[in-house]
Protein backbone atom coordinates (compact mmCIF):
# COMPACT_ATOMS: atom_id res chain seq x y z
CA UNK A 1 0.00 0.00 0.00
CA UNK A 2 1.48 3.27 -0.94
CA UNK A 3 0.67 6.06 1.74
CA UNK A 4 2.56 9.09 0.29
CA UNK A 5 0.46 11.47 -1.55
CA UNK A 6 1.42 14.62 -3.50
CA UNK A 7 2.14 18.02 -1.42
CA UNK A 8 -0.27 21.16 -2.15
CA UNK A 9 3.21 22.46 -3.23
CA UNK A 10 4.13 19.38 -5.42
CA UNK A 11 0.70 20.41 -6.76
CA UNK A 12 1.32 23.29 -8.12
CA UNK A 13 4.44 23.37 -9.64
CA UNK A 14 3.29 19.92 -11.63
CA UNK A 15 0.01 22.49 -12.78
CA UNK A 16 2.13 25.59 -13.72
CA UNK A 17 4.55 23.24 -15.86
CA UNK A 18 7.41 24.23 -13.34
CA UNK A 19 7.88 20.52 -11.90
CA UNK A 20 10.60 19.20 -13.34
CA UNK A 21 10.39 16.53 -15.95
CA UNK A 22 11.42 13.60 -13.86
CA UNK A 23 9.43 14.15 -11.07
CA UNK A 24 6.28 15.11 -13.17
CA UNK A 25 6.77 12.05 -14.12
CA UNK A 26 6.53 10.50 -10.70
CA UNK A 27 3.48 12.34 -10.09
CA UNK A 28 1.56 11.43 -12.97
CA UNK A 29 2.31 7.33 -12.37
CA UNK A 30 0.99 8.29 -8.70
CA UNK A 31 -2.10 9.67 -10.29
CA UNK A 32 -2.66 6.84 -11.88
CA UNK A 33 -3.41 5.17 -8.81
CA UNK A 34 -4.26 7.32 -6.58
CA UNK A 35 -7.85 9.16 -7.63
CA UNK A 36 -7.76 11.73 -4.71
CA UNK A 37 -4.42 12.81 -5.89
CA UNK A 38 -5.82 13.00 -8.96
CA UNK A 39 -8.99 15.08 -8.14
CA UNK A 40 -6.46 17.55 -6.58
CA UNK A 41 -4.06 17.84 -9.37
CA UNK A 42 -7.31 18.49 -11.47
CA UNK A 43 -8.21 21.16 -9.52
CA UNK A 44 -4.65 23.10 -9.58
CA UNK A 45 -4.32 22.57 -13.29
CA UNK A 46 -8.21 24.58 -13.26
CA UNK A 47 -6.64 27.26 -11.09
CA UNK A 48 -4.19 28.14 -13.44
CA UNK A 49 -3.89 29.95 -16.91
CA UNK A 50 -4.77 26.49 -18.74
CA UNK A 51 -8.69 26.46 -17.39
CA UNK A 52 -9.43 28.97 -20.25
CA UNK A 53 -7.93 26.68 -22.75
CA UNK A 54 -9.72 23.62 -21.38
CA UNK A 55 -12.89 25.49 -21.38
CA UNK A 56 -12.57 25.78 -25.35
CA UNK A 57 -11.71 22.24 -25.67
CA UNK A 58 -14.46 21.23 -24.07
CA UNK A 59 -16.73 23.49 -26.08
CA UNK A 60 -15.35 22.14 -29.36
CA UNK A 61 -15.52 18.50 -28.85
CA UNK A 62 -18.98 18.58 -26.81
CA UNK A 63 -19.69 20.94 -30.43
CA UNK A 64 -18.03 18.38 -32.43
CA UNK A 65 -19.97 15.00 -30.35
CA UNK A 66 -23.08 13.61 -32.21
CA UNK A 67 -26.35 14.11 -30.51
CA UNK A 68 -27.30 11.54 -27.56
CA UNK A 69 -29.94 9.05 -29.03
CA UNK A 70 -33.24 9.57 -27.31
CA UNK A 71 -34.96 7.03 -25.76
CA UNK A 72 -37.69 4.90 -27.36
CA UNK A 73 -40.94 2.88 -26.32
CA UNK A 74 -40.82 0.00 -27.90
CA UNK A 75 -43.42 -0.59 -30.52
Amino acid sequence: MNDWHASDHLMTRYADGSLPESDAWSLETHLERCGGCAVRVSRAVRATAAEAVLAEVREAVLAEAPAAPTARSPV
